[in-house]
């Protein structure tokens, strides 16, 4: 995992965060809806604590999974249909990706989508031994 990029400004996702993000229809909000995380909030914490992968951005966290399949931004890009400029935008905050494009991300690479989402958990789905 890459540990090499300065801290960044984003901090963990909290219960007070997730309720703002809501409250104000944030475009994280069909996501969060779609994929149970409304349930997994009750496991956020009240207030900050330390995460498994300290000041890492949502977008950092993106380019963690890429690095680790061994992947260059061009590869990545074409893996998921789009644009290279468009994941490196991605992968430095610049813009958000659609809920779709997450759900694609997290199915093609085992991702858990609470990890890229909130900081928190493993990094990967753990898969079942019979699968």
């Amino acid at each position: 995992m890459r540990r090499d990029k300065k801290e960044s400004k984003g901090r963990p996702l909290t219960k007070k965060m997730l309720e703002e993000i809501l409250s104000r229809k944030d475009p994280l909000q069909d996501f969060i809806e779609r994929a149970g995380f409304m349930e997994a909030a009750q496991a956020l914490p009240e207030e900050d604590e330390e995460s498994p992968t300290p000041g890492f951005s949502f977008g950092m966290r993106m380019g963690c999974v890429r690095e680790d399949a061994e992947l260059s931004m061009n590869k990545m890009a074409k893996t998921l249909g789009i644009d290279p400029s468009t994941w490196k935008n991605y992968e430095e905050d610049v813009t958000f990706p659609s809920t779709e494009l997450i759900m694609k991300f997290c199915d093609l690479f085992s991702v858990n989508p609470h990890w890229l989402m909130t900081n928190y958990g493993d990094m990967y789905v753990k898969k079942d031994a019979d699968t």
